[in-house]
């Protein structure tokens, strides 16, 4: 919401700031919400429920600014309030959907009952009321999504579960706002993530998780439906994929993942890469830990793919759970990073490059003087800064 970017999970503080498992981070640093939840967030999104724009967080929690709100609660900007008597149990997943009968609020979960009537893991709160979607699902939801697959816009759910509606839909399933339907083929284990991406002129809801195979194809761990078919993503990950966005990055529309792999297309990508539509590619040095959430947020200075989850470092920097990427290539003749680029980023890297001609991989202690990428510091490295210093940024 505006100028902020949230963060939730299980924490006390955020920066030495107190903050009850959630938290903001704008220009003037981390700020609280109140006095936040007393339980985990594992979900978060924007919604209008008439009253104007809120951000709704939900997962395992009783309590929200020191009031009941069980399992989801509505954040106004100034304080927070219940959605209802809300569900008995976890909520995994959020999403904003229009069945044709308005915009609601949609909850995944792990949960027998919504606003105190039998819903049995997926709910519809349409800013006064709970409502199940038909029988619900036999198993948890992990992840929601809204897809348009070609006969129209419909609210994907993805899981642990087997049935939808009390038919075998075996862990995706799709509701068109009176009916769940199963996917004419699936995936052959649980689902944790799900987004719609639109890519290089096509469509597709992209899938990640747990499985290795997606409609009678090998696909580790990714893949995409658009509608009619199962496709794939290279060759996926090594690891689960635990969360699924995108951006465009000033190249297109880009997907981002994360989760608990290390390679990515087969190359190394240590637990969140990003996917041009041909190919996968790391975001620097990655992290060293699980990712468990991914958002874009331009704080200013450029934008950024934001990333949190359970990693402390990056190559030797210290990142506690919360780092970020930037998605817009830095000026290579603003050597040093202060955003002035003049005669000092030419010494800088002259000092570096000094010291690490010859070695192969990450060198300088401005930055990296391996320009080109090519994992040897080398005269073309010294030719292209001189290049880029020419050019200024």
């Amino acid at each position: 919401m505006g100028d902020r970017i949230y963060v939730g999970g299980r924490f006390g503080s955020a920066s030495g700031t107190p903050a009850g498992n959630i938290a903001h981070w704008g220009v003037g640093g981390w700020e609280q919400l109140g006095s936040g939840t007393n339980g985990d967030i594992y979900a978060m999104t924007e919604f209008d429920d008439g009253s104007g724009s809120a951000l709704y967080a939900a997962g395992d929690f009783t309590t929200a600014g020191g009031q009941p709100a069980s399992r989801v609660a509505k954040w106004d900007g100034a304080a927070w309030s219940p959605l209802g008597t809300g569900v008995n149990d976890q909520i995994w997943a959020l999403a904003v959907y229009d069945d044709g009968t308005g915009t609601a609020l949609y909850a995944g979960g792990r949960f027998s009952t919504a606003g105190d009537q039998p819903a049995h893991n997926i709910a519809r709160w349409d800013g006064q009321d709970w409502t199940p979607l038909a029988s619900g699902l036999n198993g948890q939801v992990a992840a929601l999504a809204v897809f348009d697959d070609g006969n129209g816009e419909a609210l994907y759910a993805g899981g642990f579960f087997t049935t939808a509606g009390g038919n075998l839909a075996p862990h995706i399933a799709r509701w068109d706002g009176t009916t769940w339907s199963a996917l004419p083929t699936t995936v052959n284990a649980p689902v944790d993530a799900m987004i719609a991406v639109d890519q290089d002129g096509s469509s597709y809801l992209c899938v990640g998780g747990r499985f290795t195979n997606a409609g009678g194809l090998p696909a580790n761990y990714i893949a995409k439906w658009d509608g009619t078919q199962w496709g794939t993503l290279s060759s996926g990950m090594d690891s689960l994929v635990l969360w699924v966005t995108t951006l465009d990055d000033g190249t297109g529309p880009t997907l981002y993942a994360g989760g608990r792999f290390t390679h990515a297309g087969g190359a190394p990508a240590h637990h969140v890469a990003k996917w041009d539509g041909n190919e996968w590619f790391p975001l620097g040095l990655g992290v060293n830990g699980w990712v468990e959430g991914l958002t874009a947020f331009d704080n200013g200075s450029g934008l950024s793919m934001y990333a949190c989850g359970q990693f402390t470092a990056t190559g030797g920097r210290t990142l506690n759970h919360v780092a970020a990427f930037a998605c817009v290539p830095p000026c290579v003749a603003d050597y040093n990073g202060d955003t002035a680029p003049d005669v000092l980023d030419l010494l800088d890297f002259l000092d570096d490059f000094a010291s690490c001609m010859g070695s192969s991989g990450p060198c300088g202690a401005a930055g990296n003087a391996d320009l080109n990428g090519d994992t040897v510091i080398d005269v073309q490295d010294f030719l292209d800064f001189l290049d880029a210093f020419g050019q200024g940024c």
